[in-house]
C-alpha cells in the first residue's frame, strides 16, 4: 500500500482534503471516499499522485496534473479554470519573468544626445553603426551635454545618453534600449515612428520607433507630447510622426529578413528603404491609449485618453525610395 497523501480536492463550492491510501483508485472509489455531490461522473483520466481533482459548478470534474517546483495555482476569475503558474524564488529573477519593452533610435549626427526611456528601471543601451573599420562610437550617461557649441542642461529626472563619434555625416548610429514596461507601453495597438527631418534635404536626422505613446501625463490630466530629440530646431527641422498597426509594421520588418535570419531591424529598414511621403495626409490616431497609471488607496488604475496632434508635428506616411 502506498503512503497516504493529503491533497486538496475541490468540488464546486465545497473544499476538503483527506488521506488517499490507494493512489491508483478509480473515480468510483474516490467518489465513495469523499462523497462528492451528484454529477461528478466524468473524471478521466484517473488521478495520479500530486494531482488535483477540480469540479465546476456545472457538476463536471476534471484532473489538474500536479504542478512543477515553484509553481502556484492561479485563476483569472470566479468561473475560470484553475492553472499552474511558475513563480520565481525570493531574491532571484529570470528573463521570462521580466516584462520589458525595446525601443530603437537612430541618429546621423556624430555628436548627439538622446533621453533614455528607462523609467528608473532600464538596461544599459546597446549601440551599433552601419559602418566599420575606421569608424567608432562612444556614449556616456549624464544630465548635461555640450552640443555644437551650445550647452544643454537637463533639469528633470531623466537619463541623457551622450553620443560622440567620428561618423561625420557618413553613417547612422543605432541605439537599442530595453526597459521595464509599464501600462503606457503595453497597448501595442499603435506603433509610433518619430522622425526629425531636415526641412530642405528631407533627410532623416534622427528617428525613434517605439510601441509606447510619446505622450506623458504628470497629473493625469494634462498631456504633453515628448520626443527624444533635445536638439530639435523648428527653424531647420520638421517633426514627423508616422503610425503603424501591427500588420503594417510586419511588412517593414519582413524586408529585414534574409531567409531565416534578420539582417536589419525595422528602424534600419526604414532608414535605408523608405522616405516620407510628402503628399500623404493620414488621419491622426483616434484610438484611446494608455497615458498614465495611478495608484490610489492601493488600487491601480490605468488612464486612457485620445491624444491630440501638436501644432508643430506633421502626420505623414512612408513610401519606398525610388528603385525599391
Amino acid at each position: 500500500m502506498a503512503n497516504s497523501l493529503s491533497l486538496p480536492v475541490v468540488f464546486g463550492n465545497l473544499t476538503g482534503s483527506g488521506p488517499l491510501s490507494n493512489l491508483d483508485l478509480d473515480f468510483n472509489a474516490i467518489k465513495s471516499y469523499l462523497n462528492p455531490p451528484d454529477g461528478f461522473n466524468n473524471l478521466s483520466p484517473m488521478a495520479n499522485i500530486g494531482d488535483l481533482i477540480v469540479g465546476g459548478i456545472s457538476g463536471a470534474a476534471t484532473v489538474l496534473p500536479s504542478g512543477a517546483t515553484n509553481s502556484v495555482l492561479t485563476s483569472t476569475g470566479v468561473t475560470s479554470t484553475l492553472a499552474w503558474s511558475s513563480i520565481v524564488p525570493n531574491h532571484t529573477v529570470d528573463a521570462a519573468s521580466l516584462k520589458t519593452v525595446t525601443t530603437e533610435l537612430s541618429t546621423t549626427n556624430k555628436i548627439d544626445m538622446i533621453p533614455l526611456k528607462c523609467l528608473g528601471y532600464g538596461f544599459y543601451p546597446l549601440l551599433r553603426t552601419n559602418r566599420n573599420n575606421v569608424y567608432w562610437v562612444t556614449c556616456s550617461i549624464g544630465s548635461a551635454s555640450q552640443y555644437s557649441g551650445a550647452q544643454y542642461i537637463n533639469t528633470e529626472n531623466k537619463a541623457l545618453l551622450g553620443i560622440n563619434s567620428n561618423l561625420d555625416g557618413v553613417g547612422i548610429i543605432y541605439i537599442v534600449q530595453t526597459y521595464m514596461a509599464d501600462a503606457t507601453s503595453e497597448g501595442k495597438e499603435i506603433y509610433w515612428l518619430l522622425i526629425r527631418m531636415d526641412k530642405i534635404t528631407k533627410k532623416f536626422i534622427s528617428c525613434s520607433l517605439d510601441s509606447a505613446s510619446p505622450y506623458e501625463s504628470t497629473n493625469n490630466v494634462d498631456l504633453t507630447f515628448h520626443h527624444p530629440f533635445p536638439m530639435y530646431n523648428p527653424e531647420t527641422d520638421d517633426m514627423v510622426v508616422v503610425t503603424f498597426n501591427r500588420e503594417q509594421l510586419d511588412v517593414i520588418e519582413d524586408r529585414g529578413w534574409v531567409g531565416d535570419y534578420q539582417e536589419r531591424s525595422p528602424l534600419q529598414v526604414i532608414n535605408e528603404d523608405y522616405m516620407v511621403d510628402e503628399d500623404s495626409r493620414p488621419e491622426w490616431p483616434t484610438t484611446p491609449m494608455v497615458v498614465a497609471v495611478t495608484i490610489r488607496n492601493g488600487k491601480r488604475k490605468i488612464i486612457k485618453q485620445v491624444v491630440s496632434q501638436p501644432d508643430y508635428v506633421l502626420c505623414r506616411s512612408l513610401k519606398l525610395k525610388d528603385g525599391l
